[in-house]
C-alpha cells in the first residue's frame, strides 16, 4: 500500500517535462485568444495614430519649407514617408479595419 502512495506522489522528470510543455501550450493558446479579441482594436488605434503622425509630418514639412530649415524638412519627409507607408501598406494588405486572420 505504501508503495502505491509513493508512486502516486512521485512525478518523473519526463512527466514534469510533459506538464511544462502542456502549460506552455495553454499559455500560448490563451495569449492567442486574447490577441484575437483585443489586437483588432489596438491595430485600428495604431493605424489612426500613425496616420495622424504622417499628416502632421506633412504639415511640418510645409512649415519647414516656409522657414527654410533643411534638417527639419529631411526629418519631416522621412517621418511622413515611414508612417504613411506603414498605414498605406496595412490598408492595402489587411484592409480597414485590419483583418488579423
Amino acid at each position: 500500500m505504501t508503495i502505491k502512495v509513493h508512486t502516486l506522489l512521485y512525478i518523473s522528470p519526463r512527466q514534469k517535462q510533459v506538464e511544462r510543455l502542456q502549460l506552455r501550450r495553454n499559455i500560448v493558446y490563451d495569449i492567442h485568444f486574447l490577441m484575437s479579441k483585443g489586437v483588432s482594436f489596438l491595430m485600428n488605434l495604431l493605424m489612426v495614430i500613425f496616420g495622424l503622425v504622417a499628416i502632421l509630418a506633412v504639415v511640418g514639412t510645409f512649415q519647414a519649407i516656409k522657414e527654410k530649415n533643411l534638417l527639419s524638412i529631411v526629418f519631416n519627409l522621412a517621418s511622413a514617408g515611414v508612417f504613411g507607408w506603414f498605414v498605406i501598406m496595412t490598408i492595402v494588405h489587411s484592409g480597414y479595419p485590419p483583418a488579423l486572420h
